[in-house]
């Protein structure tokens, strides 16, 4: 039994298609859909160990650092944002754009999949877009 079914040359042309930023743009907006995330909460600029003499008070503005440090999901946001995410991910890694059409599939159906209470840290589009490249490559 022969179960290969050929590729039309519309199927051809999207998988040896050049990456273009449009096509990583529809790839972070499937991605951004898959879960509601919620964004990191901004650092608060009042801090009560800030007195005149404390180590905080002497650092300038810019050299200031949470206190705790940051943990994650809290904190500074060091999440960069997922265009630019794939981005690099695409261009050190050299993905071909069959991948990232299979990741595309993928990405919508783990979206139907998932109960629609789910919810997500900030960086968890990335993850997500992350493990579905690696199934797909």
């Amino acid at each position: 039994m022969n179960l290969t079914v050929p590729l039309t040359s519309r199927t051809l042309d999207a998988i040896q298609c050049e990456i273009t930023k449009e096509m990583i743009a529809v790839i972070a907006i499937h991605a951004r859909n898959v879960i509601p995330c919620t964004p990191a909460p901004a650092l608060s600029s009042s801090s009560p160990e800030a007195g005149p003499g404390s180590q905080q008070a002497r650092l300038g503005s810019a050299e200031r650092l949470p206190s705790p440090p940051a943990t994650p999901g809290t904190g500074l946001s060091m999440v960069p944002p997922l265009d630019m995410f794939i981005t690099n991910l695409v261009l050190r890694s050299r993905v071909q754009a069959g991948t990232l059409v299979c990741t595309l599939v993928y990405l919508q159906r783990l979206r139907n999949r998932l109960p629609k209470e789910a919810r997500g840290m900030e960086c968890t589009c990335h993850r997500i877009f992350l493990a579905t490249l690696i199934v797909a490559g």
